[in-house]
């Protein structure tokens, strides 16, 4: 991976990636392979040709679905009691980040 910005600017090491190679790897996400040769290129266009996507829903496919973890508290807030809630209730937050009042913790920080 490239992180120095001249490492850009030089235009050295330039190497033609087609679009259609970029939907043949990636048909779904458009990704680009980080690739540093032609030879690299030829490689990974020799796996491809003979594999299967792990996305790829036809015959021989995995049909792989990805998704993120269990539990998010951006995409599922709707199943978390909102934090003025359960302080509301004279639940705090202690050390270790439980909700506790007193010594009872906070069971309901999730709605089922």
């Amino acid at each position: 991976m490239r992180h120095e910005l001249e490492d850009w600017t030089a235009g050295t090491g330039v190497l033609e990636f087609p679009a259609q190679q970029v939907r043949g790897f990636s048909p779904q996400s458009l990704s680009i392979p980080e690739i540093r040769s032609e030879h690299d290129l030829e490689v990974l266009s020799k796996m491809y040709a003979n594999s299967v996507l792990l996305g790829a829903d036809g015959l021989g496919g995995w049909a792989i679905r990805f998704a993120q973890g269990e539990f998010n508290m951006t995409t599922d807030s709707k199943l978390f009691i909102p934090r003025q809630v359960v302080e509301a209730d004279g639940f705090k937050p202690d050390l270790y980040a439980r909700w506790t009042n007193d010594w009872r913790p906070c069971c309901l920080s999730f709605k089922a």
